[in-house]
């Protein structure tokens, strides 16, 4: 049990707290994870016998981002269970245990019920807060677990909070916001404190393109705030009484299109269909801080639950299948068996119009052209206002979206699709026919990729 290049000064503080109610808070790729981990590691080590608890609101999430992130760090030889991580979360319940007889479960908290379910001696509180409907931890769950710290064997016992920058008015403020409170303890981690840890591309990317705008700076530094810098890009547009839809099915007889967004802090997959002329949103997988090949096996894994036996199709950022990106992603991808498609001509611009007639446009019946399955939480969050166009120092609005390195990175997942299923190099007699408005948009657009639409090339140049 260690850290690669040691801990860093937050960690440092975490790990050798002695409150009773510690919150890890800070902005993305700032360590907070990793040194909560490893302070329930050394709760299970110390004290023979203790049960300890990661949870976040929802399991789901718990399989697809904890526990691969936390398996990737702990070391194997303390428990005598391990197994693979693609093994581990097929497990019920999931459960790890230490030779010295203590447990660690992965949980969701969904209900106060479930989280006061054990004598627990250590807890960790996976995004507490959250700007994504329903994957935040509410107080009462948190009041639970912490009423649930009773485990004889372990004489100190404690909970952490972990989260992103809360606002002023999140539950968490009123907790821990008088920093001088017996029994509680803030660390504010900063991810400059943890660039060693971080691949060399991600902290270049990092200081060129969040250090210089004032917007998104704010988005990293340490205290309590919540930024919505802008307007919503298609928060006018979208309606969730009309686009959202609980009966939406896979078709197993139609392609299934998987949607790249490979970022190493906030990687992003979404799964779609078109058909019967409607495009279909069926899914996402967003796990954090996640190197390609984790992002191939827990999208795989996440597709045979939700679309077993489909027929895939992939497309991805041009800048990727053209080795622009990194250089070795399009490698890796072909490795195992996923070659993406991608076209070159259309704009970040571009890619938004085509999703704003998509939203805007009515079907035969009066269906709507684009719907997405209440699942996809966070691409719902990201159409209702998480993805916003960008305020210059004057606070005026640009021309050009933010790049906010999680919602922005949702967008482009679905402009991929735009640009290549919608429009794109794909032709369109491969997929159920679009109706006339979408050929009509095209014909009246001759800057953009050539469309096929049965044997007639549009706008071809």
């Amino acid at each position: 049990m260690g850290f690669a290049n040691g801990p860093n000064p937050s960690q440092s503080r975490l790990l050798g707290s002695g409150a009773i109610e510690k919150l890890a808070i800070g902005p993305p790729a700032c360590g907070k994870s990793e040194g909560g981990y490893f302070d329930i590691l050394a709760a299970a080590c110390k004290y023979p016998g203790n049960i300890c608890a990661i949870a976040r609101r929802q399991l789901i999430d718990v399989k697809e981002r904890t526990v691969p992130h936390f398996f990737r760090i702990a070391r194997k030889e303390l428990f005598t269970n391990w197994v693979p991580a693609s093994q581990f979360i097929n497990r019920s319940p999931c459960v790890l245990h230490l030779h010295n007889g203590s447990q660690i479960s992965f949980m969701g908290f969904d209900t106060s019920e479930s989280a006061g379910s054990a004598n627990w001696g250590a807890i960790m509180l996976q995004e507490v807060f959250s700007p994504l409907g329903g994957k935040g931890i509410p107080q009462e769950v948190y009041d639970s677990a912490f009423k649930a710290l009773r485990c004889p064997a372990a004489p100190y016992r404690f909970i952490i909070a972990d989260t992103n920058q809360a606002p002023p008015d999140h539950w968490l403020h009123d907790k821990f916001g008088d920093t001088g409170r017996p029994g509680h303890e803030v660390i504010f981690f900063r991810w400059e404190e943890n660039r060693d840890n971080l691949p060399e591309a991600f902290v270049r990317a990092m200081e060129s393109e969040w250090g210089k705008d004032p917007v998104l700076r704010r988005l990293l530094e340490p205290g309590w705030q919540q930024v919505f810098a802008g307007k919503a890009v298609f928060g006018d547009v979208f309606q969730p009484g009309i686009h959202i839809n609980e009966s939406l099915e896979f078709d197993p007889d139609q392609p299934v299109w998987r949607s790249w967004d490979s970022s190493f802090t906030q990687p992003w997959v979404t799964w779609s269909q078109v058909v019967d002329r409607q495009w279909r949103v069926l899914g996402e997988y967003l796990p954090s801080q996640c190197f390609l090949p984790e992002l191939i096996g827990g999208s795989q894994l996440y597709g045979a639950q939700h679309f077993p036996g489909a027929n895939y199709r992939d497309c991805a950022d041009h800048a990727v299948t053209q080795r622009h990106d990194t250089g070795v992603p399009i490698e890796i991808m072909r490795q195992h068996g996923i070659s993406p498609v991608s076209t070159p001509t259309q704009s970040v611009r571009s890619g938004i119009e085509v999703m704003v007639d998509y939203l805007t446009r009515t079907l035969p019946h009066g269906r709507a052209a684009f719907q997405i399955h209440p699942r996809c939480q966070a691409t719902i969050q990201c159409l209702q206002h998480g993805y916003r166009w960008k305020k210059g120092r004057d606070e005026r609005l640009r021309d050009e979206p933010m790049k906010d390195g999680f919602f922005d990175n949702g967008a482009d997942s679905l402009r991929y699709v735009v640009a290549n299923v919608l429009g794109g190099i794909v032709r369109v007699n491969e997929l159920p026919m679009m109706d006339e408005a979408m050929a009509t948009y095209w014909e009246r657009a001759p800057h953009r990729a050539p469309l096929l639409v049965g044997n007639r090339w549009l706008n071809q140049p």
